[in-house]
């Protein structure tokens, strides 16, 4: 695709978001699922901005769309869901440490491998490093939120 092409792509989205999804008169964001909601949202036309302004790196891009946005997007919402279905949705604006370590690890994951592709190097030892926060993450997320979750009932 070309710089036009995920330059409309980007500007779409963003338009999208500010008429449907109001963050620019929204309020801190309460709770690190909020955090997390904004994160994602936000790395989906960051990610096409960088396509399309950064297209020899373009693999290393689509790990910021792939990993930071629709992967943290999928973990963030199902989190949401798991805990309102468990009768928990009051911790939906509270701190969670599980979230907030699945955050910066998914940042992490993402540095690591977008400096693959950038900075080169040996680069299978370099993929396995950049799975490991990533891997790492998605065992804290099912360990401390899916497990637990699971395993309540709520009552009506």
């Amino acid at each position: 695709m070309s710089f036009w092409g995920h330059l409309l792509i980007a500007a779409c989205l963003m338009f999208y978001m500010w008429r449907e999804i109001p963050l620019h008169s929204a309020q801190e964001p309460k709770g690190d699922l909020a955090v997390g909601l904004a994160m994602a949202l936000l790395a989906i036309p960051l990610a096409y901005l960088l396509l399309a302004f950064l297209p020899q790196w373009r693999l290393a891009m689509l790990h910021v769309l792939f990993i930071g946005g629709f992967g943290l997007l999928a973990l963030v919402v199902a989190t949401r869901v798991m805990l309102g279905h468990s009768g928990q949705s009051k911790r939906f604006t509270q701190r969670i440490p599980a979230i907030k370590a699945l955050l910066w690890l998914t940042a992490l994951t993402i540095s690591l491998r977008s400096g693959v592709d950038i900075f080169g190097g040996n680069r299978l030892r370099l993929y396995a490093v950049a799975a490991v926060p990533w891997i790492l993450a998605i065992l804290i997320w099912s360990r401390y939120l899916v497990l637990p979750s699971i395993r309540k009932r709520h009552r009506s």
